[in-house]
């Protein structure tokens, strides 16, 4: 007999070449044939699919595209049947008609437009300055005729639709038919960085309509809702049912017709770090109108020059941590029973419709005390039956009011504007606060919910011992300063700058980043010297004096 080894991996079997004896031939094979068997499951369960205008393929490249993303959905759909693992489907640049049908999506499918027809990667994708800009459109459009995205069930996981125009919806589909005039998202689809703007609806939510879901970085504007004087959300309506959620964050609301936000029902909506801006109300609730929600909160949101009866109208519901300013209309709490809560926020330059007249919070007859604290409103509400004296803080006029909250650019008037000079004025805002502002460190700790950990703009929302009012916590309010050794000179944070006081001039001082890496070496030539920092920890030395500066 004849025998030749031959190496399989870290093996050696030997085969009889004479008598084609093959020793260990089963359990090589079956090995053999499981890493082919998963090298193709895998292949197949990772699917992408792909859709441009003119696609005549079957969806499996670029090159042999769909022509339809409710085709695609429905191939990535029945693959996840399959193999249990989500799918993809990318969508070119483009104009889609859902005209005579609204895309239906479904389990196990994300769906990703703003695609050259190109792109190897998703992070491939050309975008500008904001989440939903991208250069390359891929744009729904309802046609006036019908919504354009909808679903059918809530998902048990999170599942995505990002990158699109969504637009020229009506509200009408296979359900909830006069409601969701661009979109209707359920429990864990989330919508984001997208573009809902064109849309109408003679019933709730002008733009979008969430029985739960997440809408997340994304830009909500010119969106009706015709339904009348009961505000019902020309930009966002939430109605969640008993268990499920709505979360609403990092998007900007603005120019829609009959409110920009409205959520009620039995489950929970969550409100967080939006822009609600010039939105319109012919009734109550111009940006924002809760109706008996079971949980409904809304913090480090900017909420500024929208026009109504009411600009924001609770009906139970928590208000912390809000920058509530120049808008007609104030906060009007609707219920005695349904009680409302109001708290470390900024509520000041609002005015009664239609005049110069201020106005902060008012409430229904028989309100019961001790729910609005720690406030920074004009008028002061600190003597009122509802109010409390920890609202005191601004008690004198409203111009000294303006003037001792001290934003750093606000806009010059109250209510929503259509002219361009102003329009341009509202998106150049900057309603932070500046260091001498009574807003800094006169809130209230406790009332923040535990879940908030960041400010407006993701920085820690409290460092040192108290939070700020209003929506940002200000970098100043959180440095911490510690000395290491040697004698203490001062050190403090304005803007990004690091002012350091109390050494010597000739004195040279040296700022490191915490790892060590340099910044910047400074021979001190004047009481106070100044060096540009960003975000993060440093150390100051002089000599053998050293302090640490956090800068958040």
């Amino acid at each position: 007999m004849i025998f030749n080894p031959l190496r399989i991996g870290m093996h050696y079997i030997c085969i009889d070449y004479q008598h084609n004896v093959l020793f260990k031939f089963n359990a090589v094979m079956k090995k053999i044939t499981f890493i082919l068997v998963m090298v193709l499951t895998v292949g197949i369960s990772n699917a992408t699919f792909y859709v441009t205008p003119t696609g005549t393929g079957d969806g499996s490249s670029w090159a042999t595209a769909l022509g339809s993303i409710q085709a695609a959905i429905d191939a990535a759909a029945a693959e996840f049947n399959t193999s249990a693992t989500a799918q993809e489907v990318w969508v070119a640049s483009g104009t889609y008609s859902t005209a005579t049908a609204a895309l239906i999506m479904k389990a196990g499918v994300n769906l990703y437009g703003g695609f050259a027809g190109t792109e190897t990667t998703k992070e491939q994708r050309v975008k500008g300055t904001n989440p939903w800009d991208y250069t390359n459109a891929t744009i729904l459009n309802g046609g006036n005729a019908k919504r354009c995205i909808e679903v059918s069930a809530n998902f048990t996981s999170v599942y995505v639709i990002d990158g699109f125009t969504i637009t020229n919806g009506n509200g009408q589909g296979l359900q909830l038919n006069n409601s969701g005039g661009g979109l209707v998202l359920r429990a864990n689809l989330k919508l984001q960085n997208s573009i809902v703007t064109g849309n109408t609806t003679s019933g709730n939510g002008g733009g979008v309509n969430m029985v739960g879901g997440i809408v997340s970085n994304c830009w909500i504007y010119n969106n009706v809702s015709t339904s009348g004087t009961i505000t019902s959300g020309g930009g966002v309506y939430s109605a969640p049912a008993t268990g499920f959620t709505s979360t609403i964050e990092q998007s900007v609301i603005e120019r829609n017709t009959n409110g920009g936000i409205r959520a009620q029902a039995a489950g929970s909506t969550y409100i967080d770090r939006n822009i609600i801006r010039n939105n319109t109300s012919t009734g109550n609730g111009a940006s924002i109108y809760l109706n008996n929600p079971t949980v409904c909160e809304i913090t480090n949101n900017l909420i500024t020059n929208n026009s109504g009866t009411n600009n924001i109208y609770l009906n139970k519901g928590k208000l912390i941590n809000n920058t509530v300013v120049n808008n007609e209309g104030g906060i009007y709490l609707a219920s005695a029973t349904n009680v409302s809560e109001v708290y470390n926020n900024i509520i000041v330059g609002n005015v009664v419709k239609a005049t110069t007249t201020p106005t902060s919070v008012s409430v229904v007859t028989g309100y019961p005390g001790g729910k609005v604290k720690y406030n920074a409103t004009w008028p002061s509400i600190a003597y009122q039956a509802f109010g409390d004296a920890t609202d005191s803080i601004l008690t004198t006029d409203a111009a000294t009011a303006w003037t001792e909250i001290a934003f750093v650019a606000p806009t010059t008037f109250a209510g929503v504007t259509s002219d361009p000079a102003k329009l341009l004025e509202i998106q150049q805002a900057d309603w932070k606060v500046g260091s001498a502002s009574l807003a800094l460190n006169s809130g209230d700790n406790s009332y923040l919910p535990s879940t908030i950990t960041t400010d407006f703009a993701g920085l820690d929302r409290i460092v040192g011992t108290a939070i700020d009012l209003g929506a940002y916590e200000r970098p100043e309010a959180t440095t911490a300063v510690s000395p290491l050794n040697g004698k203490s000179f001062q050190l403090t944070v304005e803007g990004r700058q690091l002012i350091i006081s109390g050494l010597d001039k000739g004195v040279t001082v040296s700022v490191y980043q915490l790892n060590g890496m340099l910044v910047k070496h400074l021979q001190v030539s004047s009481d106070i010297s100044t060096v540009a920092v960003g975000q993060g920890m440093y150390l100051v030395k002089s000599a053998d004096k050293v302090q640490k500066v956090i800068v958040r």
